[in-house]
């Protein structure tokens, strides 16, 4: 930790205020709040999946390389390992996130990716040997119970969709990065992490492309089209990742978890305003369960 902290603050000049970390992960929770009903009208429009996931990818590959290139240049091999691995994950992540917006509603999809945090307990568990913490014997219903909420399972079975459990998946994947970014941050630094996120997600999109010909990128207004796609790369994945990445260590865990688990709730207000869809009983109660699950896991308690 002591070796990723100094890492760090060499090559961010110098540490940012709490107060400055604070906003910074604010603008990044509504950042990633609109971009939820913003990717649902990407692909209602006629852009599959893969192809956002694409163009996101090399919107945000090019930003690097513009702007972190000097950091990528002295990149160490131990660096490239971590970050290759944790880019996987990464872009995972993104891709059944991406796939599940077609199916669901941006809400829905935004409160069930934020579960990683309550799943990230298991996944340190399983690869990294950590002891489960006891929060998670509340954590994880609660969490569950918000979802059956949300996705009104609990009246009709059937109403758990395609898109929900293609979310649910990518929540898993968010876990395992989560998990690989704090067990490795002292083996490279934010931006030459950003690079390899977006190397990866670039390369991997094409790759499903090519293979599985699934890359539609006909849209029924092309030019709001690429005015949003411009907006997802750029300011969602590019400085959104590398902005959290970097505000993070500079705030508690709890302050950081109760920010960042509100971009469900920006993304219910902001599709509301969009006219996607209409505030309800289960988006409200499902909603706020979920993010209670997530602020309980990153509580410190001792127990």
């Amino acid at each position: 930790m002591k070796n990723a902290d100094v890492s760090l603050e060499m090559e961010n000049g110098k540490p940012m205020s709490k107060g400055s970390a604070g906003f910074t992960l604010i603008l990044v929770t509504v950042l990633w709040g609109v971009s939820y009903p913003l990717m649902h009208m990407v692909v209602i429009s006629g852009i599959s999946p893969n192809f956002m996931v694409l163009i996101r990818g090399f919107i945000h590959l090019v930003s690097c390389l513009f702007f972190f290139r000097k950091s990528i240049a002295v990149m160490s091999i131990k660096a490239w390992k971590t970050g290759l691995l944790i880019a996987f994950f990464f872009f995972g992540g993104n891709l059944f996130q991406s796939m599940g917006i077609l199916y669901t509603t941006p809400s829905r999809n935004a409160f069930i990716s934020v579960t990683y945090v309550v799943i990230t307990p298991f996944i340190t568990r399983l690869f990294f040997r950590e002891k489960l913490p006891k929060k998670v014997l509340f954590s994880v219903p609660c969490s569950i119970f918000g979802m059956a909420i949300l996705t009104d399972v609990l009246n009709n079975p059937g109403a758990f969709n395609r898109g929900d459990l293609y979310t649910l998946i990518c929540a898993f994947f968010y876990a395992a990065m989560l998990a690989w970014i704090f067990h490795k941050q002292g083996d490279i630094t934010y931006k030459a992490l950003s690079f390899c996120m977006a190397l990866v997600q670039t390369v991997g999109a094409f790759f499903i492309i090519a293979v599985t010909q699934d890359g539609g990128y006909r849209s029924s207004n092309m030019p709001a089209t690429l005015i949003i796609l411009l907006f997802l790369g750029f300011f969602g994945s590019f400085l959104g990742s590398s902005a959290q990445v970097k505000a993070q260590k500079y705030v508690s865990a709890t302050s950081a978890a109760l920010l960042l688990a509100m971009e469900g709730v920006f993304s219910g207000v902001f599709s509301v305003l969009f006219g996607i869809e209409r505030f309800s009983t289960s988006l409200i109660f499902g909603g706020l369960l979920i993010v209670l699950a997530v602020i309980v896991m990153e509580v410190t308690i001792d127990c």
